[in-house]
């Protein structure tokens, strides 16, 4: 078993380095209008300073023209050269599968996948809805949210929730406040997050209920042992999370 994964492993290395030497430049040289274009928006999204507003508008203008242009470059038949030479090593190679919320399309548009593997499109998250989108890209609602209560109001312009580390997920960045125009969460502890209010509204009151969209929906579900399904205002089921505490 082991000396045929080593085999294997050698067979997809050396056609990986194949495609690299033979198809991969060649190929993109092809297209050098399309990759001086890319390049030129990749230069404009690195100069952009972020902290600034019209800045910020100014990347994500340069992003949603970026996507078009890759996209163009994701239709070269890299993965379908590579299936063949997998193959031609005698290597069956039936099923190529790949992509993710943030790629399907790419992938299902080049006509090579005969699989798709995207998954946090059934909840999202706050990571993926800061993605600028082409304007034929699918865009996907929020339907994963982690119920948290205001403990505190310290200060007009800061409230205490009961959510933090132990109940998000962080590594894909803070969560959103889900619809309270005014409220941003902008720190967590163990067992607390602080909300930022704005001065414009005024502070949640001890007792009131808030709607986080979790910045990473996967590494969050796995912290809860069951999820609540609603349908409007009510509850239409209990799913247990199979996996929570699975550690093999």
């Amino acid at each position: 078993m082991s000396g045929g994964l080593i085999v294997f492993l050698t067979l997809l290395g050396g056609a990986v380095f194949l495609l690299s030497q033979v198809l991969i430049v060649p190929a993109f040289g092809s297209d050098a209008r399309t990759q001086k274009l890319l390049r030129r928006k990749i230069q404009q999204i690195a100069a952009v300073d972020t902290d600034q507003e019209v800045a910020s508008l100014l990347r994500e203008k340069y992003l949603r023209e970026l996507s078009p242009l890759a996209r163009r470059l994701e239709d070269s038949p890299h993965m379908e050269a590579l299936g063949r030479v997998i193959e031609q090593a005698g290597v069956p190679c039936p099923v190529v599968t790949g992509a993710g919320t943030g790629t399907w399309q790419l992938e299902r548009d080049s006509h090579v996948y005969t699989e798709l593997q995207p998954g946090s499109y059934v909840f999202m998250d706050a990571d993926y809805g800061r993605n600028a989108l082409a304007r034929d890209d699918h865009a996907f609602e929020h339907s994963l949210y982690v119920l948290a209560t205001v403990m505190s109001t310290p200060a007009p312009e800061r409230a205490i929730v009961d959510a933090g580390l132990k109940a998000l997920a962080f590594d894909s960045g803070l969560p959103l406040v889900h619809a309270a125009h005014g409220l941003d969460y902008v720190k967590a502890s163990d067992e607390h997050g602080v909300l930022a209010v704005d001065t414009a509204r005024a502070a949640p009151a001890p007792g009131d209920r808030i709607w986080l969209i979790p910045g990473h929906c996967d590494p969050t579900v796995n912290l809860y042992d069951w999820i609540v399904g609603m349908r409007g205002e009510r509850v239409e089921c209990v799913w247990s999370v199979a996996a929570r505490g699975a550690v093999g």
